[in-house]
C-alpha cells in the first residue's frame, strides 16, 4: 500500500490510516473521502486456568463458540493451542464452563508462564480454495480490506483527498472507526464490511450476486447524499450489486456517521457465508465487484446533495 499513499501511520488506538492527497492546483480544496474496514477478528481472551494447565477464556467478537471447537487458536506471539472442551451430544449444550484452550501445558503454573490472563487469541487456518469460491477464518473482514487496498492500487487521478482507515475493535464496538473518523473529518465516508449471506434467517444478501449496498440495519440509515454516491460509482463500474435491510445489528457506520456534525455514511458489504466460524466463504466475484465499486468512487466527482443541483447550469 505504501506506494500508493503520501503517508502511513498508527494512531494511539491502534488504526492504521492512509492518506491519499490529489495532485494539482485542486488539492487544497479536495473534499475528503473516507474508506473504512475493521482489521480485526472473532477471537478470545484468556481469564483464568485450569488445574490441568487449560485456559478459560470469554468470547471476544462474533465468536461461533460451537464452530470453533476443535480448531486451532493462535496468540499474538505466534503460540497455538485448540479449543476443546467437554464432549456433548448437543450442540445447545456447548457452553463457556465447559469449553477451554489446550496449549499443551502440564499445569497451572506452566499455562500461566507461557500465556497471561488478558491475551487475546484468534482463529487459526489457510484459506481454502474451493474451486469457485474461497473459505477461510477472518474474511469478515479480511475480504474488506483487501477490496480497499486493491481498489487503491488501481486508482489514476482522483478528486478526493483520499483516506483508509483500518480500524481496531470492529468485533465489539466502532471505537476504532469514530476515533479515526474524528480525526479525517471526511465529507463521505464508506464502510466496507462482511454481510450475512444467506442461511441465516434475515439475512438479504445472496453470494455470487454482487457486493451489497445496506439500505438500513439496527443502528443506522443510509443518507439520500451518500446513496446518489454510490449509484453513481455502480452505474459507472458496470458492477451488479443488491440492496440489503439488515434487521438487527450493525456497522462501525453507526459510529462513523454520528461524529461532529455527522457524516454521509454509506455500507459497501461483501457476501460472506458462515461468519465467526474458521471457514467463512466468499465468492471472488463479490469480491471484484466491491473493488470496481470503490475504485470508480474514488475516481468520480462528488454528487452534489439531492436536491440542490443548479438548474440551467446557474
Amino acid at each position: 500500500m505504501r506506494p500508493h499513499v503520501d503517508e502511513v501511520r498508527t494512531d494511539a488506538l491502534g488504526n492504521l490510516l492512509a492518506v491519499r492527497r490529489p495532485r494539482g492546483t485542486a488539492a487544497t480544496a479536495a473534499p475528503k473521502l473516507l474508506l473504512v474496514a475493521h482489521m480485526d477478528a472473532p477471537g478470545g481472551i484468556v481469564t483464568g486456568y485450569t488445574d490441568r494447565g487449560q485456559l478459560r477464556f470469554a468470547p471476544v467478537g462474533g465468536l461461533s463458540l460451537v464452530a470453533a471447537r476443535g480448531q486451532r487458536v493462535r496468540f499474538a506471539d505466534g503460540r497455538l493451542g485448540v479449543l476443546a472442551g467437554e464432549p456433548v451430544d448437543d450442540p445447545k449444550e456447548v457452553k463457556l464452563q465447559n469449553a477451554w484452550v489446550d496449549i499443551g501445558a502440564r499445569s497451572r503454573e506452566e499455562a500461566e508462564a507461557w500465556v497471561r490472563a488478558g491475551e487475546f487469541f484468534v482463529l487459526h487456518g489457510e484459506l481454502t480454495d474451493l474451486g469457485s469460491r474461497w473459505a477461510g477464518p477472518a474474511l469478515d473482514n479480511r475480504a474488506g480490506c483487501a477490496a480497499v487496498v486493491a481498489a487503491l492500487r488501481r486508482l489514476g487521478d482522483s478528486p478526493w483527498e483520499i483516506h483508509l482507515a483500518f480500524t481496531v475493535q470492529g468485533q465489539v464496538a466502532p471505537r476504532g472507526a469514530r476515533t479515526a473518523t474524528y480525526q479525517v473529518r471526511p465529507d463521505l465516508a464508506v464502510v466496507v464490511d462482511a454481510t450475512p449471506a444467506e442461511g441465516k434467517e434475515g439475512a438479504a444478501a445472496r453470494l455470487g450476486a454482487g457486493p451489497a449496498l445496506r439500505l438500513k440495519d439496527g443502528g443506522w440509515v443510509l443518507r439520500p447524499a451518500a446513496r446518489v454516491a454510490m449509484e453513481r460509482a455502480a452505474a459507472a463500474a458496470g458492477v451488479q450489486w443488491q440492496p440489503e435491510v439488515v434487521p438487527s445489528g450493525s456497522t462501525e457506520a453507526a459510529g462513523v456517521q454520528s461524529v461532529e456534525e455527522g457524516v454521509p455514511t454509506a455500507v459497501l458489504g461483501i457476501p460472506i457465508r458462515y461468519r465467526g466460524t474458521p471457514v467463512e466463504v466468499v465468492d471472488p466475484g463479490d469480491l471484484d465487484g466491491a473493488v470496481a465499486w470503490l475504485h470508480a468512487l474514488m475516481s468520480q466527482h462528488p454528487a452534489p446533495e439531492p436536491g440542490t443541483e443548479a438548474a440551467g447550469g446557474a
